[in-house]
């Protein structure tokens, strides 16, 4: 419940921590859960995402840190959702698997396969908005691929090194390639 531009300090999660403390956190957690997906370029969505990112510049200037997850949701953009079906409950879920971008039998990436091609985009688009977060000199923590040792979301239920291999290419694609340093 916030507006572009707005104090981060009005925010009503900063707010609630402020009035059980009497002190404002120092880290604040957004997340990317719509800067993806098949519904991203929809006004609501994109509105959300562009709220998170001018609170977190607001937060940096006021000497916070915005810390970033990115609930990343089926890079086919198929599905509206970043869980498995096992995990989903009745809600949405993807069966998106990502092993179908790497060549058959390893983890070399099929460079020419729609999902590697649908990964790649995601990516760089979130890099996007770490670039445009670097260029007005606000640094912050990003949380990709987070809880993958759970098998609920589709970046969690392959093995160890297809994830391993996964992790280095966001990791590649975002500061090789297109020079986030923030």
């Amino acid at each position: 419940s916030y507006s572009i531009g707005a104090d981060a300090k009005t925010h009503e999660d900063v707010q609630i921590i402020y009035n059980k403390s009497g002190k404002y956190p120092a880290l604040v957690g957004l997340d990317f859960l719509f800067a993806s997906g098949p519904k991203a370029g929809e006004s609501w969505y994109m509105e959300y995402t562009e709220k998170g990112i001018s609170l977190a510049k607001n937060l940096w200037k006021q000497g916070g840190i915005p810390a970033f997850t990115w609930h990343w949701k089926d890079p086919l953009d198929q599905k509206d959702a970043f869980y498995i079906q096992s995990a989903a409950g009745t809600n949405e879920y993807t069966d998106f698997d990502f092993a179908t971008a790497f060549k058959s039998g390893t983890t070399e990436w099929n460079t020419e396969s729609a999902a590697y091609k649908g990964i790649v985009d995601d990516i760089d688009h979130i890099a996007d908005y770490f670039l445009e977060l670097q260029d007005a000199g606000v640094a912050g923590i990003f949380r990709p691929l987070h809880e993958a040792g759970g098998k609920w979301f589709w970046w969690s239920i392959n093995s160890g090194e297809q994830f391993a291999a996964l992790y280095r290419l966001v990791f590649d694609r975002m500061v090789k390639v297109k020079g986030v340093k923030n």
